[in-house]
């Protein structure tokens, strides 16, 4: 917070020297141009100098009424006040301090003994030279305010990004955490068929789900992992029904090998995987045929689990086996960590079910 409070005050007197430099030399030229060019009269080199110091001058103390502006400016920010009750109070101030520094110019221009011999030119100047300062001291406090309110708006903006960040990062972690319970039941329900079978195939078969929840912790933490360790999680699952299934399921995969680097979230892949040998086995005729392709489209990657059957809608009455948490999941995790350009579809296509993941990195849209 004090780093944040430092650099505030560095910039703000950053932006008020280089902006009073600025608006003097701009003052300095203007006035030379003028009576170089346009004016009729020749001034004097002591002249000149006279009217550098008066110019210096003025601005100095211009420069010192607006650093008072500010504290006025924090002292009344403390308070909440609408636009309408901002602008009266920069235009209230704006007068006064205009007030003060024609004073000060008034004193000031005595005591360099440059007084208006013209009472009708002198009234004249003191008014331009009024509206100037009232029209400085009004623009200086806008972009004040304006520099003020656009860093408050950038740091909401950026609390609201991180609070947004923190929620999804909550939210794929919660729908991650369903998902454990479900594959867990169903993979102790395939080791558990099988102990009475072969106990050898079962005890390869805990190693295998050790193996599997090893990963499953390991990776509790990342929301994020490359599409090689999805790969080798989505085989050991599979290499445990596969000693369960035996000659019934026949597995392919064909994964591109720069896919494997890519980035996904982790359990992406499973709930597929489970749902096609869960619904594939019991709407088609054995073996169950289950294909996993990964491919990079561009600056996408395009994930399909495919089985042989039929497609059965998680919706339908009729399904009293299935709730469609996990494919629910899966299209909640998919829009929170990419938006709608990355998307879950599932259709029929002859004898299969096609089951697609389109991952588009939100900077690659």
């Amino acid at each position: 917070m004090k780093k944040l409070i430092k650099q505030r005050e560095l910039n703000f007197w950053h932006f008020q020297i280089t902006g009073w430099v600025l608006f003097e030399i701009v003052g300095i030229i203007r006035y030379f141009f003028y009576n170089i060019f346009i004016g009729d009269s020749i001034v004097s080199s002591e002249e000149t100098i006279k009217l550098l110091i008066l110019f210096i001058g003025s601005d100095s103390f211009a420069f010192c009424i607006t650093v008072a502006m500010r504290y006025i400016y924090r002292f009344v920010g403390k308070h909440y006040f609408t636009l309408r009750d901002t602008i009266i109070t920069i235009l209230l101030t704006s007068i006064v301090m205009t007030a003060l520094s024609q004073t000060f110019d008034l004193f000031f221009q005595q005591a360099m003994g440059y007084i208006e011999e013209n009472r009708a030119m002198g009234i004249y100047k003191a008014i331009y030279s009024s509206s100037i300062n009232i029209i400085v001291f009004f623009a200086w406090s806008g972009l004040y305010f304006g520099i003020k309110y656009w860093r408050e708006w950038n740091v909401e903006r950026q609390k609201a990004e991180k609070a947004n960040f923190t929620a999804q990062t909550a939210q794929l972690q919660m729908l991650r955490y369903q998902l454990n319970p479900h594959f867990l039941f169903n993979s102790l329900n395939s080791i558990s068929a099988l102990m009475d079978e072969d106990k050898k195939k079962s005890k390869e078969m805990l190693c295998e789900l050790a193996e599997f929840l090893r990963y499953s912790l390991e990776s509790r933490n990342m929301n994020m992992v490359p599409l090689r360790q999805e790969i080798d999680a989505t085989k050991l699952y599979l290499s445990i029904e596969k000693k369960r299934f035996e000659d019934k399921l026949e597995i392919t995969y064909d994964i591109e090998e720069k896919a494997m680097d890519y980035s996904v979230l982790s359990f992406i892949i499973h709930p597929l995987v489970e749902n096609a040998i869960k619904y594939g086995r019991n709407s088609t005729v054995l073996p169950l045929k289950l294909n996993i392709s990964a491919h990079v489209i561009g600056e996408s990657l395009k994930i399909t689990v495919s089985n042989s059957g039929k497609w059965i809608d998680p919706s339908d009455e009729s399904n009293l086996h299935s709730t469609g948490i996990g494919l629910q999941n899966i299209k909640y995790r998919l829009e929170s960590a990419f938006g709608k350009g990355s998307y879950l579809h599932i259709e029929p296509n002859g004898d299969f079910v096609v089951a697609t993941i389109l991952i588009t990195p939100p900077d690659k849209k």
